[in-house]
């Protein structure tokens, strides 16, 4: 560049999206820039647009098709303090997990309260696993490098923590295992570490586009491991900021409740309300 000087401008995003060509409408003229390349924004993304401008997420929306009782409630908030002290450090820490309330479901956003009627939202249809087949996470091995032959495929559902457990048990029997000798003693390595792999299968169901109507996937092929996970980079994330530490929550309340449950830690570009039940 010699003496030349390089400004960098960067634009953020308004709060009136999506953008479109008037001329085409919304649905014919909304295109978003992906690695480089535009193409035309579907459905789905649109309505993200809409939810990240009004400061909320799909997952925190009403479903007026699902009602919730008061024993449906405690049956949940049960089994999530159950979850919470499985993955505590210790009996210990264990004992201290308190259970939480409608309250603090509420204020998750996974209950909502409409004159004084408390309906359930899309994280509380989706934690639960009530969508059936939709809900699942499907898991599979094939043979070789493509996906031209199964060897063994499961699908998984229920609660949702439960279903990552799964995936992630499938994972650990379906790669090699190896031995490592230190001083006297044996030591079972997995080929893959076991907490990355954890660790993503959450990350993809924390981050999954339900609007898309796709399922999270894990695919283990001879040569890698693949977890997809249906919907595209938030607004605002890129590669390059997510190789520096930055992140962004697609789902609040799905979230906010794999943060009481131990599963992921409070962090990133989300804001996470009132975990502690005290």
């Amino acid at each position: 560049m010699g003496d030349k000087t390089v400004i960098v401008v960067e634009i953020s995003a308004g709060r009136q999206r999506p953008y479109y060509l008037k001329s085409l409408g919304m649905d014919k003229g909304t295109f978003i820039c992906t690695a480089g390349s535009t193409r035309l924004a579907d459905r789905p993304f649109i309505q993200e647009m809409y939810y990240e401008d009004e400061n909320r997420s799909f997952d925190n929306v009403v479903n007026k098709d699902i009602e919730v009782t008061d024993a449906d409630i405690k049956s949940f908030c049960e089994d999530m303090k159950k979850e919470a002290q499985r993955n505590c450090m210790d009996e210990k820490e264990a004992k201290k997990v308190k259970t939480p309330t409608k309250n603090n479901l509420i204020t998750w956003g996974i209950l909502k309260e409409e004159n004084g009627v408390v309906r359930t939202t899309y994280a509380y249809y989706y934690l639960r696993g009530l969508n059936g087949v939709m809900s699942q996470i499907q898991c599979a091995v094939f043979k070789g490098n493509t996906r031209g032959i199964f060897v063994d495929k499961r699908e998984y559902g229920g609660n949702l923590w439960d279903q990552v457990e799964q995936a992630y048990h499938f994972v650990l029997r379906n790669i090699h295992l190896g031995a490592r000798i230190k001083g006297i003693h044996r030591q079972d390595v997995y080929e893959l570490p076991p907490e990355s792999i954890r660790e993503l299968i959450i990350n993809a169901v924390v981050n999954c586009s339900y609007l898309q109507g796709s399922l999270v996937q894990v695919a283990i092929y001879d040569n890698r491991l693949e977890i997809s996970s249906p919907g595209g980079l938030m607004p605002g994330v890129t590669i390059e900021k997510m190789k520096e530490g930055f992140s962004k929550v697609r789902n609040y309340g799905i979230a906010n409740a794999f943060v009481y449950m131990n599963l992921i830690e409070q962090w990133g570009e989300w804001y996470s309300k009132d975990i502690n039940t005290d």
